[in-house]
């Protein structure tokens, strides 16, 4: 990467860590709490820039680190995808929190889901399997309901 593109990158970056830290303080003065889920896609088969992608490639990713994730919140996202097996923080690890608190503030709460992309489109194509995405959809929102009521 350039050093042109490498600046570009980091600005965009740090906008977009400023408007995030910023949403996540509203939300902490507003309920007390805030969750995330940073939810990302990955290929079937490793790419060649992927620094931590090899070995076995689950469908679920549940990426975590325990001051942002309990073990109970963990458990619920493993029961909001009893269709999938799921590893922890294999083949990727850890999830987005602002770094004004990170491992500073456990009322950020955070887990990183990576979804196999062939469990929900076909990657040469680039089309929706509905037999993958529709399941996705109900445990997703199982998810988010099970948090914000559960």
């Amino acid at each position: 990467m350039s050093a042109a593109d490498e600046k570009l990158l980091m600005d965009y970056f740090a906008a977009y860590s400023a408007r995030f830290t910023e949403r996540v303080d509203a939300i902490l003065a507003v309920h007390g709490r805030a969750v995330i889920f940073d939810v990302h896609s990955y290929p079937e088969a490793l790419l060649s820039d992927e620094l931590h992608g090899g070995g076995y490639r689950a469908p679920l990713c549940v990426g975590s680190e325990p001051f942002h994730a309990s073990v109970d919140l963990l458990a619920t996202v493993g029961g909001c995808f009893p269709d999938l097996d799921a590893h922890a923080n294999a083949p990727f690890a850890g999830s987005y929190v602002p770094l004004k608190h990170y491992r500073s503030d456990a009322r950020v709460i955070s887990v990183m889901l990576e979804i196999r992309r062939d469990v929900y489109m076909d990657e040469a194509s680039v089309t929706r399997k509905p037999e993958g995405f529709a399941p996705l959809q109900v445990s997703l929102k199982r998810l988010v309901d099970q948090v914000r009521y559960g």
